[in-house]
């Protein structure tokens, strides 16, 4: 239960992070709908060439149903199969993830485990995917008209009645891997104008370190005491040009959240407060840290626990509970409807929070006199190099007493680059990786298509090519049939990705952008993997010996 509370406290803050899980799992979901199609594919060419031994089973009595049923059973082998093989992967994967590790001090790594509950969901998968997508080849395969297979030999001719189901297959898996590279290239894209975004605080010569004193039981004057005193005690050190204390710095994942009631904002009825991001901060945050204040002032050493409650809040707040007014003297409540007032004496400049690619969000500052936490982070300006303070830091915090923690000792600058560049890295490089597979599966279903029906057209090609048909004329004539099919799922995944593009353009401000460029190299790139694949069985075609194809028809 505190486990799910957590959970629904972080998809509170940060809806993104939600939206991030749904567009993950949406992107397998395709991915495995692109496979299961191309099995499907397999599947009803698998039953063409199996037509005159059904036909003869269905001759000696054999009933369609139970044709159904043993197809479906060599299905349902093939789909475990798939989901043991499947699940090895993962295991493997899950092996390269632990490798992985959340930037803090010490290094965190990542808890993935394959649990009883994952095994049995692929395993529920793996059927659902063989009863969706091997029921249909297998009662096509039933129905087999086993006097006309008999006297073809099996070898019906692929027209366009027997060859429309899987040209819908292999068109729909081109549209969907269009999606998913599209929804990559939109997200790579993002991530590149994200790299070159300057930062909206300083990271430069920042060095900070996070202290609990609450941990061995102090009392809050203690800890209030114990802050007092390593600030001073910091601020006197040599290289030293600057010292602030915050509860979370921006883009840390250690966000926290205050309860406020803006005066004069309707809630809708049966709510009465709201909760967003804010932070305790003293007196030197704003200037530390290079947070500008836009309107008002910022907090000074005359905030104190004895003086009137005051607050800071961004632009965005200011919007969003106080539009169109002057946030300057307004009031809130804090903690409760019921709670101590605040007066509001600044706005500072909105910025991101939690992640470079979430929404505009409200934040709340207040003084840290007047509202004291057991857990804080030190951030440390530095004259030269940020990291030569490393050491005489922890030896500042041990002065005062040895045994309270030191942790996430490090540079701003590197908490910086591990939460923007970093860890999207990681992600963007499994968005990749899904769109890699999308494309290689859909390119696999194509050839495959294009490779059988060459196959059921040997005699075909060997009369054209008999009666004078050049080369060229085979080739493009295969080449032709792959290029339509291509044209067609690219045309489908255009009207997908326009419905999906403002949803993620939504679920991620900055990151899920549009770009002419993604829109217009990825149906240039699936049209010429699509032309490589359908080159090659072309290719083959176009180099039939005549006579030979004639004689083996």
């Amino acid at each position: 239960m505190a486990v799910r509370t957590e959970l629904q406290r972080r998809i509170q803050q940060s809806p993104q992070l939600l939206a991030l899980a749904k567009m993950l799992i949406g992107l397998v979901a395709l991915v495995l709908v692109i496979a299961c199609s191309n099995v499907a594919n397999l599947l009803l060419a698998r039953g063409r060439a199996r037509s005159r031994e059904i036909a003869i089973r269905l001759s000696i009595g054999a009933g369609r149903s139970r044709v159904v049923r043993q197809l479906m059973t060599e299905s349902l082998i093939v789909a475990m199969a798939g989901g043991a093989a499947g699940l090895f992967v993962a295991y493997a994967g899950i092996r390269l993830l632990e490798t992985f590790s959340v930037p803090s001090d010490p290094p965190n790594v990542l808890g993935v485990q394959l649990d009883w509950r994952v095994v049995q969901f692929s395993l529920l998968a793996a059927l659902v995917s063989c009863i969706l997508f091997g029921l249909a080849p297998a009662w096509q395969t039933a129905r087999t008209d086993f006097v006309k297979a008999l006297k073809t030999g099996g070898d019906s001719a692929s027209g366009k009645r027997h060859t429309f189901g899987r040209d819908v297959l292999v068109a729909g898996q081109i549209a969907l891997a269009m999606v998913v590279l599209i929804a990559a290239g939109m997200f790579l894209a993002g991530f590149r104008n994200i790299l070159v975004m300057p930062p909206e605080f300083r990271t430069d010569h920042l060095i900070s370190l996070d202290t609990a004193p609450a941990v061995l039981h102090y009392s809050p004057e203690q800890t209030k005491a114990f802050y007092r005193g390593l600030v001073d005690r910091v601020r006197t050190m040599a290289g030293v040009a600057g010292v602030a204390m915050t509860e979370a710095l921006p883009l840390s994942p250690s966000q926290t959240a205050i309860t406020v009631v803006p005066e004069g904002y309707q809630f809708p009825k049966g709510r009465e407060t709201t909760i967003e991001f804010g932070a305790a901060v003293d007196a030197g945050y704003f200037s530390t840290l290079n947070v500008e204040i836009k309107r008002g002032r910022a907090f000074t050493a005359d905030d104190r626990a004895t003086s009137r409650p005051v607050a800071i809040v961004n632009q965005q707040f200011a919007k969003t509970y106080w539009p169109g007014q002057n946030p300057i003297g307004k009031r809130i409540r804090l903690d409760s409807a019921d709670g101590p007032v605040a007066e509001i004496v600044g706005v500072a400049k909105s910025g991101h929070y939690l992640a470079v690619y979430e929404a505009p969000a409200p934040f709340v500052y207040v003084p840290y006199e007047q509202n004291p936490r057991s857990r804080m982070t030190l951030v440390v300006q530095s004259v030269g190099d940020a990291g030569a303070l490393a050491k005489p830091l922890r030896e500042a915090v041990r002065s005062i007493d040895g045994n309270v923690p030191v942790f996430n000792l490090r540079t701003v600058a590197t908490l910086y680059e591990s939460r923007v560049t970093d860890t999207w890295v990681q992600f963007f490089q499994m968005v990749g990786t899904m769109g890699f597979i999308g494309l290689a599966l859909a390119t696999t279903g194509l050839y495959g298509l294009i490779a059988y029906t060459v196959s059921r057209r040997v005699k075909e090609f060997g009369i054209r090519v008999a009666i004078g048909a050049r080369h060229s004329d085979v080739v493009w004539l295969v080449e032709r049939r792959g290029l339509i099919l291509a044209g067609a799922g690219i045309a489908i995944g255009g009207v997908l990705t326009a419905l999906a593009s403002p949803m993620l353009a939504a679920g991620f401000p900055g990151l899920g952008i549009s770009s002419p460029a993604v829109y217009s190299l990825v149906p240039l790139a699936l049209l010429m993997v699509s032309a490589v694949a359908s080159y090659i069985p072309a290719r083959r075609a176009a180099g039939l010996d005549p006579l030979r194809a004639l004689r083996n028809e």
